[in-house]
């Protein structure tokens, strides 16, 4: 009989890039004691999209008043350039955009992975 793949269990993400940033430590409760699994770090570079939003020194503050998984959605141009100091700051997880290496994506997206995977064996 062929294995039958579980599917994995849902996690409710609520992106953080909406809340009230003066007040971000409390939003991020609010949304825990909603129900979420986790909380999503939108991070833009201002070049791969138009906007820029947080980084390190953000997720190291919110990192001081929770032990949320920190899901650190990497909108940028190189995601390797930020793993290393998202990391130390307290980032949980990396989602990033195959698409930011265009036609060398297998092997640069291997590379990325390698790099984000040996971050964490260092922490």
């Amino acid at each position: 009989m062929a294995d039958v793949m579980k599917s994995p269990c849902a996690k409710i993400a609520p992106s953080m890039l909406s809340s009230d940033f003066a007040n971000l430590a409390a939003e991020a409760k609010r949304m825990l004691d909603c129900g979420a699994d986790w909380l999503h770090m939108d991070i833009m570079d201002g070049h791969f999209v138009p906007n820029l939003t947080i980084g390190a020194p953000v997720i190291q503050s919110l990192r001081k008043h929770t032990d949320a998984y920190l899901d650190c959605h990497l909108m940028v141009t190189n995601p390797s350039d930020y793993v290393t100091s998202l990391a130390k700051a307290g980032a949980s997880g990396f989602t990033f955009h195959i698409e930011v290496a265009g036609d060398g994506w297998n092997e640069h997206h291997k590379d990325s992975i390698s790099f984000v995977n040996s971050k964490y064996e260092e922490k």
